[in-house]
């Protein structure tokens, strides 16, 4: 009980981190942009981006690592 409960709440927190990974890249790609001698832009979100997108990365594994311990057919037979 306690695994279906964890795995439910790993993939809430999964589909998350892949909205929050997204946007934060797009927000990084419309942000304004300073223009002057040298062009600046703010990397800030996507820092954010690279931070959430290595926590998707790695909570999608642990799931897929969960679901196949779980729902493994030849375990049950």
């Amino acid at each position: 009980m306690f695994k279906k409960i964890l795995f439910i709440i790993l993939c809430f927190a999964d589909l998350y981190l892949a909205y929050a990974t997204i946007g934060f890249t797009i927000m990084g790609a419309t942000a304004p942009k300073l223009y002057g001698e040298p062009h600046a832009f703010f990397m800030g979100n996507y820092v954010l981006s690279i931070v959430f997108g290595i926590a998707f990365i790695v909570d999608t594994l642990v799931v897929i690592l969960m679901a196949i311990n779980m729902f493994n057919l030849k375990k049950k037979k």
